[in-house]
């Protein structure tokens, strides 16, 4: 199924969703595949639920329905609410006359009890790393699909939230697993029903307004012809497409077009701050939209009237549903910024929360640093405060976000994002953990003035010894150089990598091989340098590697 279907899927699937799969068939490690996997399933799931509400809206349910409580508290949804979502709105567009012929209804039907073979071997696999508990294991296995989306909901928490770092070894394993199970699920046409996503827009014609329609389908958007029944569709608002008619998808699913971006954004419901007015409605504040191609909120997305009203469309939302937006001085907005008494107490910047310093330099600091918005680690590098109003240092750092940006090979780290907080630029990479190659070169140093004889299967032990605090007096210790070095090396050359540059811009995923007896080394670019008795190379293009702590290694 991986194979066979996975390429044809990135012209079937809605934007969003073809993004995602794209990143995750191109991911250059087992853990961004294993991620990029994950979050298909998890935007599919909101996709399908935000799909689910729009159609029993527009059946005009009972103001006193139960369900409509569930709805207000979308304001500040988590997975496992959206999941419920699926699972009750499916109860109820399949008991209904009026949806009974609907393809989201039919879906829902064709999700009770159906299984699938590669959905079955997650679930055992997740089962059997104590990524999900036993019990639920077996009540999945026997609810087929529905069980898959229940099995979803624990493995984040466990897998994906806070603190819940797994080794490479499990991502290697699980990660194509949950890829294959996704693709099944997909194909089966039990989360859309086969509907199309598409887009209305605004043009002129003969001087007249029109609209046209965009088919956000695949990797390219395409003008669809007119559906049935739009006429009273909103242009720039997201809906699903088929025989039956429109299913509006906004402000739970929005679309953003960029000026060189034809085919826009799409961005999800992450969270929305309300309070209420002097009259008693509920009034929404801000809100935000979590874009999963970037993982980054969208920018400039402004949904408030609409949540508002779809606030005061299921009822008035209880105080206890959701935390109202904290009163800010006057001319100070508080968007995007740490609430007054904040989730997280370490410093953010922009979506991403700082949890240890890794080098500094003179451009900036480069940070280890966890993504909110897909609870995922990175490294995250940041402009240095005296250096925020220099133009020069500006477009420098701006140069080495765009080509970095350009760089696409299996030992160079991809850039994932971009922004600029408070003035600072910043640009967040994938971040895998190793060793620092200045404090290999020093245990390298330190060994062989001890006499010791280098070889290939040293590597192991030089990697443990230079992963290791330093201490005074200690053989092979080393004391940092001035300057942030930032080439790292791992200690399992055929698994792990680490997080560094080549020279002063290609950040590398880079391993070491030591060659027996002395050498000298040289950089990429053909200089000649001297040192330590031994060759480090990279991986694949076998160029020497200059440490930015200003040493050969």
């Amino acid at each position: 199924m991986h194979n066979t279907r996975a390429r044809p899927l990135l012209n079937e699937l809605p934007l969003p969703l073809a993004q995602l799969l794209l990143r995750a068939l191109n991911a250059k490690s087992s853990v961004e595949h294993h991620h990029c996997a994950f979050y298909l399933t998890e935007a599919a799931i909101k996709l399908g639920a935000a799909s689910r509400i729009g159609l029993w809206l527009s059946g005009s349910p009972d103001p006193e329905h139960p369900l409509l409580p569930a709805l207000q508290r979308l304001v500040l949804p988590s997975m496992g609410h959206w999941r419920g979502l699926i699972r009750d709105l499916d109860r109820e567009l399949s008991s209904d006359p009026k949806f009974a012929a609907h393809p989201l209804a039919k879906a829902s039907l064709a999700l009770e009890g159906r299984r699938l073979h590669a959905v079955r071997c997650f679930i055992d696999a997740a089962g059997e790393s104590g990524a999900i508990s036993r019990e639920l294991r077996k009540s999945s296995v026997r609810a087929g699909v529905r069980g898959f989306l229940d099995v979803l909901v624990q493995y984040r928490n466990e897998v994906l939230g806070h603190g819940a770092q797994r080794d490479e070894a499990f991502y290697g394993r699980l990660g194509p697993l949950l890829l294959a199970a996704a693709l099944e699920l997909l194909d089966s046409d039990t989360v859309l029903g086969g509907l199309s996503l598409v887009v209305p827009t605004a043009a002129l014609e003969s001087g007249h307004p029109v609209t046209r329609w965009v088919g956000l389908t695949g990797l390219a958007g395409l003008p669809v012809a007119t559906p049935p029944n739009d006429t009273q569709v909103v242009p720039g608002h997201l809906y699903l497409a088929g025989s039956p008619g429109l299913v509006a998808l906004h402000p739970l699913v929005v679309w953003v077009r960029a000026p060189n971006d034809p085919l826009g954004r799409v961005g999800f419901l992450n969270k929305a701050v309300h309070r209420s007015s002097e009259d008693g409605q509920i009034v929404v504040r801000r809100s935000e939209y979590l874009d999963y191609t970037t993982g980054q909120a969208l920018p400039d997305v402004d949904c408030r009237e609409e949540l508002t009203a779809f606030l005061a469309r299921v009822g008035d939302s209880r105080g206890d549903v959701v935390e109202e937006e904290p009163e800010s001085a006057p001319g100070q907005s508080t968007f995007g910024q740490p609430d007054p008494t904040p989730l997280h107490s370490r410093p953010i910047v922009g979506d991403f929360e700082l949890l240890e310093e890794l080098g500094r330099g003179g451009m900036g600091i480069v940070w280890r640093a966890r993504q909110l918005g897909l609870g995922r680690i990175v490294a995250l590098k940041v402009l240095s405060r005296a250096l925020a109003a220099d133009p020069t240092a500006r477009e420098r750092f701006q140069r080495e976000i765009r080509a970095l940006a350009r760089s696409d090979h299996p030992n160079v780290v991809r850039v994932l994002s971009d922004g600029e907080e408070d003035g600072q630029l910043y640009y967040a990479m994938e971040y895998v953990d190793g060793a620092d190659l200045s404090h290999i070169g020093g245990v390298l140093s330190g060994w062989r003035s001890q006499g010791a004889r280098l070889d290939g299967n040293s590597l192991g032990a030089v990697v443990e010894e230079a992963e290791r605090p330093p201490r005074r007096g200690r053989r092979g210790s080393w004391s940092p150089s001035r300057g942030a070095s930032s080439t790292s090396l791992s200690s399992a050359p055929s698994s792990r990598s680490g997080w560094g540059r080549s020279g002063s811009t290609v950040w590398a995923r880079s391993r070491l091989s030591v060659s027996r007896g002395p050498s000298s080394c040289g950089d990429p670019g053909g200089r000649s340098g001297s040192g330590s008795p031994h060759t480090c190379s990279w991986s694949g293009s076998r160029q020497s590697v200059w440490c930015s702590a200003r040493r050969w290694c």
